[in-house]
């Protein structure tokens, strides 16, 4: 029978900014149960830079949920294109889950390694539930079969939704246990990861769960943000740099935006893919300028 007419849509792992590293107890404690008020001791820049790479490994399983949930979309029917694609899906499934798993077992003990664990687990979840709704259109299930595995991988979802509130605030430096002097260019990195998260939270919802009123607020403050770049000088090449993938961000965002508007979500996959692309180029520049040997990707 035809899938059931649906759209969910996951939300991909966002680049840290700053994490840090601390003790085995500490590390035993759940992201969940942190104090929003109370900074984690130790916890640096270069700590969260140092485990980028481990996350950028970890965000395949990620798009890999992602690409279930788009092939479900596009197939009505569980044709034989359609199951010869799920195989496949599941067959890479090992080794992409297997080399995440890898990267953070290499970790030392601490908060990089506890919090990408946690996330690997939910993860781990969100596949565990879209497979079996996969399974069950696979297999021409009854409808109440087919809305079961759904309400199945909703719920988790709504676990994911939850952990990625918390999550995208650790990995944006919420618990720093200091802060640099604000700058105009550090200040707007601050408010557009969190304009960011605003996108992608709405995102993990079901259209009609999509407030117009939400939709209208990130409008507001896409606007206000670009006149707040226009305002920013680059006191420093990185400065420079930095604000330029800054504005592109923004656009990306924009194009998230009009996804949520449109209900199109192929295109705020898109849009996420551009993010964490111009997020990661943001971080080799900073390394590259820390270094003192900028690429020409990361010049003025």
């Amino acid at each position: 029978m035809p899938l059931v007419r649906w759209r969910l849509i996951t939300c991909l792992l966002t680049l840290g900014l700053s994490l840090g590293l601390s003790g085995p107890v500490q590390a035993q404690r759940e992201l969940l149960s942190l104090d929003p008020a109370l900074p984690i001791e130790g916890l640096s820049q270069a700590d969260l830079d140092a485990v980028s790479p481990e996350r950028l490994l970890c965000r395949s399983m990620l798009s890999a949920v992602n690409d279930m949930v788009a092939l479900l979309e596009r197939s009505p029917n569980p044709d034989s294109q359609y199951k010869t694609a799920v195989r496949a899906a599941r067959s890479s499934w090992p080794r992409t889950r297997g080399r995440c798993d890898a990267a953070v077992g290499d970790l030392d003990e601490g908060w990089p390694r506890s919090v990408l664990r946690q996330e690997f687990e939910q993860v781990m979840g969100l596949w565990t539930a879209l497979i079996q709704v996969a399974q069950a259109h696979s297999s021409a299930a009854s409808s109440k079969e087919v809305e079961a595995a759904l309400d199945n991988y909703q719920a988790r979802l709504d676990v994911w939704r939850e952990w990625l509130d918390r999550s995208l605030d650790f990995w944006a430096g919420a618990w720093l246990s200091s802060h640099p002097d604000p700058t105009c260019s550090t200040e707007a990195q601050t408010r557009g990861a969190a304009l960011g998260k605003k996108i992608w939270l709405l995102a993990t919802r079901p259209p009609d769960q999509r407030s117009d009123e939400s939709i209208s607020d990130i409008s507001i403050r896409l606007t206000a943000e670009r006149d707040s770049l226009g305002r920013c000088s680059g006191d420093t090449p990185l400065d420079t740099v930095t604000l330029a993938l800054l504005r592109r961000r923004l656009a990306a965002y924009e194009e998230g935006l009009a996804g949520l508007k449109a209900d199109d979500d192929p295109q705020i996959r898109r849009a996420m893919e551009t993010e964490q692309r111009l997020v990661a180029r943001a971080l080799r520049c900073r390394q590259e300028h820390e270094r003192g040997s900028p690429s020409g990707d990361c010049s003025p």
